[in-house]
C-alpha cells in the first residue's frame, strides 16, 4: 500500500499535460469564473525568432494529490504562467479574448479531469496506471484542441470562428460546471 502511495504521489508530481509544474504565486493567475487576462499579464518576453502569431499564453494542468480515506483525491487547476506568455500586440481586445479562450480551454479540460477522476476514486479502485491514463489523456485531448482552437481561427484573425469557438467552449464549460471549482490555494 505504501508503494502504490508513493507511486501515486510521484505520478501527481510528474504528470504533464499542457504542462504541469511549480511555480512562484505571483507569477501565475488561477482560473476563476470572475478573473479575465489583462495585457499587462504577459510578462514573458516575445521569442526570438519571433513566430507569426501575436501573443502566447501558456497555460498548465496543475495537480495535487493526497489520500482520504484509503482513495486519492486529487486537485487539479488551469493556471496562466505571466512569464512564459507574451504579447508583441497589446492593443488588441480581440487578441486578448482569443488567449482567454486558451485559458478557458485549459479550465475546459481540468473539469474534464475532475470528472472522470471523480468516477475513478467514487469506485474505490483502480490502479495509479488508471489515474496516469486519464490525466495523459486528457492532457494530450487539451493540447490537440488548442491547437485546432488555433488553426480554425488563425490565431484569433478569423472573427467568425472565434465566435464559434467562443460558443462552443462557453457550452462546455457550462455544461461541466459542477466540476467547477474556486478553491485554490
Amino acid at each position: 500500500m505504501r508503494f502504490v502511495k508513493m507511486i501515486l504521489l510521484m505520478l501527481a508530481i510528474m504528470v504533464s499535460g499542457c504542462v504541469y509544474s511549480q511555480s512562484k504565486h505571483d507569477s501565475t493567475i488561477f482560473w476563476t469564473q470572475d478573473v479575465q487576462l489583462r495585457w499587462s499579464d504577459f510578462k514573458g518576453a516575445v521569442p526570438d525568432p519571433a513566430p507569426k502569431w501575436d501573443a502566447t499564453s501558456f497555460v498548465e494542468l496543475k495537480t495535487k494529490a493526497r489520500w482520504v480515506h484509503g482513495v486519492p483525491d486529487f486537485e487539479v487547476y488551469a493556471v496562466f504562467q505571466r512569464y512564459d506568455s507574451w504579447t508583441r500586440n497589446s492593443t488588441s481586445s480581440l487578441l486578448l479574448k482569443h488567449e482567454q479562450l486558451h485559458f478557458d480551454i485549459g479550465e475546459l479540460y481540468v473539469r474534464k479531469m475532475r470528472k472522470e477522476l471523480s468516477a475513478l476514486r467514487s469506485k474505490r479502485e483502480g490502479t495509479p496506471k488508471d489515474y496516469l491514463q486519464v490525466f495523459d489523456r486528457l492532457a494530450e485531448e487539451c493540447n490537440e484542441m488548442d491547437s485546432l482552437y488555433d488553426a480554425e481561427t488563425a490565431h484569433g484573425v478569423y472573427q467568425s470562428q472565434q465566435e464559434v469557438w467562443n460558443k462552443k467552449i462557453a457550452k462546455e464549460l457550462f455544461r461541466l460546471r459542477k466540476y467547477a471549482d474556486d478553491g485554490f490555494e
